[in-house]
């Protein structure tokens, strides 16, 4: 299984400066950021899924579904839940639901969902190195930049070692994917924790 997003082609992207692309990332946050508003948010979605169709991407969105699913739902849900402004659609004790809590909690959503996808597109992108480049052109203390880079490259040898764990397991005949959702997850806590 592949552990880095990095993905090897001839796209636009891949040829930007990495400095270019550092500033790019940095300018999508920062128009994601001040945007709260779902009906705003939704061109700047369907241009980032643009941009990861063009770069060839989308077999890492695709690969990170479930990420988007478990980062986007929780967070509109809870905003929709207990954001409690305007006349109630539907009142529970604890829950208030209503037309600008629903339209706020697609917006978060959505908000927090384009901050992964912009994230994603950008290791698809970028080497680590270029990384290391962008950062460094852009004014940023060796030592930090370097910590970055490091973190960058740390977290795919900790997923492969996670995923060798893994199937060593299974070789041993533990089931991973037995029970439910919740049993699931309990059953992979062994591997994450050390």
């Amino acid at each position: 299984m592949k552990t880095t997003l990095y993905v090897e082609r001839d796209s636009f992207v891949h040829r930007l400066h990495p400095t270019v692309k550092v500033f790019g990332l940095f300018a999508v946050f920062w128009s994601i950021y001040w945007v709260d508003n779902p009906v705003a948010l939704t061109p700047l979605a369907l241009l980032l899924l643009a941009v990861a169709f063009a770069m060839g991407a989308m077999e890492n969105v695709y690969r990170l579904r479930w990420f988007f699913i478990l980062i986007i739902v929780p967070t509109m849900l809870t905003w929709m839940l207990f954001y409690r402004v305007g006349r109630p659609l539907i009142h529970i004790p604890l829950f208030h639901v209503s037309r600008a809590s629903l339209m706020f909690g697609l917006g978060r959503g959505l908000k927090v969902g384009e901050l992964v996808l912009a994230s994603v597109l950008f290791l698809s992108g970028t080497k680590v190195e270029e990384l290391a480049v962008g950062l460094s052109r852009l004014g940023m203390p060796y030592r930090l930049g370097f910590t970055i880079t490091l973190a960058f490259r740390l977290v795919p040898l900790f997923m492969e070692s996670a995923l060798t764990v893994v199937d060593a397991q299974r070789l041993r005949g533990y089931d991973f994917d037995a029970g439910g959702a919740f049993e699931r997850v309990r059953r992979y806590v062994p591997v994450v924790v050390p």
